[in-house]
């Protein structure tokens, strides 16, 4: 593939979330990254963004008009626009089944042909599952300026539950079929990659779906650093009156989790072990969003929370997404727990971190890709979970421990974020990274 300076570059960002819509991290990702390369050019070379997403009314879930706003100014900034592909539904669902998946990348492939040209390169980030077989569809066009990125933030091995949808026996099995497929075409094909967002993903892929190891390229994870909710921290008196707004007390220190409402995320840790907290003192604070009203799990945690933490607060609707940000800068928001039983990667713990909370407790479950982002005691704490009394034991003595080396391990993390997950800086190496390998 030749590329010069007479070669036009898109950059399509391909996703079922954080492009008009946000209720997931997996859209946090995307919208950031539709950030960083569009507020300047991060790249040597001169370049449009587009965003391809699916064509989505009010009432689905996760909708925003001001996230299309933002994502649309963004994008045209570039000469770039937003493409709505169709998903078989009347537009009230977003990730959906595997029935909308096919559709979607079929719609996909069809938009980046319409927007491709002799004179254009189309570098195609394809985020998460429903939009894996984007490559395989376009294939029928036989258009060879068209470089593919299928990046999974999961696998239907890693989650064989999905809240997302009614999973079933049947659901697992075409998803992994379906993912295995897309790894399939990749390895056989030119010009498709499958991008990994850290260390274990990267062996999670190429061990349990066999993807080539010169098909695997390094998008690891990041944020961006320079968004305004990092510079623009809020006075103590200004949260203090949001979260008297959300009927969460002021006045006790607090055990935070936060995250999708999912059994994986281990959320049942959080309420157990904030139940055996709560003698010292702690209230938790449980902000869990579930993917619809009639979600089973609401009444499940709801009643655990009434067994084991009666004291406790699980809040599940009629909150933004801003709020658990709103709560990592708060003086009396003490321990941040992030107990997951699986996480390819996660936000969490370097979303805390940018905020430099001192009186922040960051601890992680000891899983999947979390060591990779902790060094324990250095810059935060990792944790067995699965021992709930040990667990507790763990946290008490790590708070007495607030001392000048409490402060130094928050620095720590704060540091690590800039050096090892600037987005700016890991997005810009990926693509300049894939376009030298695809010149070869």
């Amino acid at each position: 593939m030749k590329i010069d300076k007479s070669i036009k570059i898109n950059i399509n960002i391909i996703a079922h979330d954080g492009v008009t819509s946000l209720y997931t991290g997996v859209g946090r990702m995307v919208l950031d990254s539709i950030s960083v390369l569009t507020r300047k050019n991060i790249l040597p070379f001169k370049y449009t963004v587009n965003a391809i997403t699916g064509k989505y009314s009010k009432e689905c879930l996760g909708y925003s008009e001001k996230i299309k706003q933002l994502s649309t100014k963004s994008i045209q900034s570039t000469g770039g626009d937003i493409y709505e592909c169709i998903n078989t539904s009347s537009g009230n669902v977003s990730y959906g089944t595997p029935n909308h998946w096919n559709a979607s990348s079929i719609s996909a492939a069809t938009i980046i042909k319409i927007i491709s040209s002799k004179k254009t390169v189309n570098i195609n980030l394809c985020f998460d599952t429903p939009f894996a077989s984007v490559p395989k569809h376009f294939q029928q066009y036989q258009d060879t300026n068209n470089i593919f990125v299928w990046i999974p933030h999961s696998t239907g091995k890693l989650h064989k539950i999905d809240s997302a949808i009614n999973s079933s026996e049947s659901y697992s099995d075409v998803r992994l079929k379906w993912e295995q497929d897309c790894i399939d075409y990749v390895n056989m094909s030119n010009n498709s990659y499958v991008g990994y967002i850290g260390e274990f993903m990267k062996k999670h892929l190429s061990k349990m779906y066999k993807t080539h190891k010169n098909k695997l390229i390094d998008f690891t994870n990041g944020l961006d650093i320079d968004n305004e909710r990092y510079a623009n921290k809020l006075s103590q008196k200004q949260i203090e009156i949001i979260l008297k707004k959300n009927d969460i007390p002021t006045n006790l220190p607090l055990v935070l989790a936060f995250g999708r409402l999912e059994p994986y995320k281990g959320f049942y840790r959080v309420i157990k072990i904030g139940g055996k907290l709560d003698k010292y003192g702690y209230k938790t604070l449980l902000l869990s969003q579930p993917y619809s009203k009639n979600d089973p799990l609401i009444n499940k945690y709801k009643l655990l929370m009434r067994k084991y933490n009666p004291n406790g607060i699980f809040l599940y609707e009629k909150f933004t997404f801003d709020l658990p940000h709103i709560l990592m800068q708060w003086h009396n928001t003490k321990i941040l727990l992030i107990p997951s039983m699986v996480e390819p990667f996660g936000l969490i713990v370097n979303e805390a971190r940018m905020y430099r909370n001192t009186n922040v407790l960051i601890a992680a479950s000891n899983v999947d890709g979390l060591p990779e982002q902790i060094n324990n005691g250095v810059d935060g704490f990792l944790i067995d979970f699965n021992q709930i009394e040990n667990a507790v034991q763990k946290l008490l003595e790590m708070s007495k421990e607030r001392n000048n080396d409490f402060i130094k391990i928050t620095s720590n993390g704060y540091q690590r974020v800039l050096k090892n997950y600037d987005l700016k800086n890991n997005l810009s190496h990926s693509i300049l990274h894939l376009i030298n390998i695809c010149k070869k």
